[in-house]
């Protein structure tokens, strides 16, 4: 049942963290943390979707990413321990306050989309919790950099991270079944089989686009230029 929004608040560390934040799964060193499923979120290239991240037990985001312990959740993907990755980890400090102490939520059913992974990589989460908790939402979106070590099931549901930094290609992707999420240098054009984000040429919100859903939704590949600020840029432009 979806509920409507509710106005009562905590405060951690100066960030205004509304009660709509559930510890859904933990395996005693990770948990996903699903916020943003009653309040409307404030992203304007995703829309209005619930955020689901995947943050260590036991230490604070930004504080796994100064000691490079962010591995636990981010695998080996190239932008973590603060590299290139995009995450504001401050946001998901105040998410981690949240659900320390709780205990694990059974997934809400939701009227809204949802996004696997929003900091943290999905492929953490139990193959049978990741196909169970997908029922229950109109769309989703997911990204995982682990698509060369974990089950092949989950290109069902989430786009194999193709970074373009390290030396995993999109054709070993495509072997293993994936549909591919690219990231371009700013010179790079779209390979064969595969389409520019519509966010970024057509201003198409992934609410409402729907695409990186892993092979459930089938269609082509997805590319998206290197974006963001100056130095993470550059590890896309450096070789040029």
């Amino acid at each position: 049942m979806f509920h409507a929004p509710i106005t009562t608040t905590t405060h951690h560390g100066g960030f205004t963290v509304a009660k709509n934040t559930l510890k859904l799964w933990t395996d005693g060193t990770r948990q996903a943390v699903l916020s943003n499923y009653r309040t409307k979120s404030a992203n304007r290239k995703t829309g209005d979707m619930a955020q689901l991240s995947i943050l260590t037990e036991a230490i604070k985001p930004t504080e796994a990413i100064k000691t490079r312990q962010d591995g636990l959740i981010c695998g080996d993907c190239p932008l973590r321990h603060g590299k290139g990755c995009y995450v504001n980890p401050m946001a998901n400090n105040a998410q981690w306050r949240a659900v320390q102490g709780a205990d694990v939520s059974p997934f809400p059913t939701l009227r809204k989309g949802l996004r696997f992974g929003t900091y943290g990589d999905p492929s953490y989460i139990p193959i049978d919790s990741v196909d169970a908790w997908s029922s229950r939402v109109p769309t989703w979106t997911g990204y995982t950099h682990q698509w060369h070590k974990v089950d092949a099931d989950y290109s069902r549901f989430f786009m194999a991270s193709v970074d373009g930094i390290s030396d995993r290609t999109r054709e070993q992707a495509k072997d293993s079944g994936y549909r591919t999420f690219r990231i371009l240098s700013p010179t790079e054009d779209v390979g064969t089989g595969e389409i520019l984000c519509p966010n970024s040429t057509h201003g198409i919100q992934c609410a409402d686009c729907g695409l990186c859903a892993g092979t459930s939704r089938g269609g082509k590949d997805i590319a998206i230029k290197a974006h963001g600020a100056p130095n993470k840029v550059k590890m896309w432009t450096e070789d040029e």
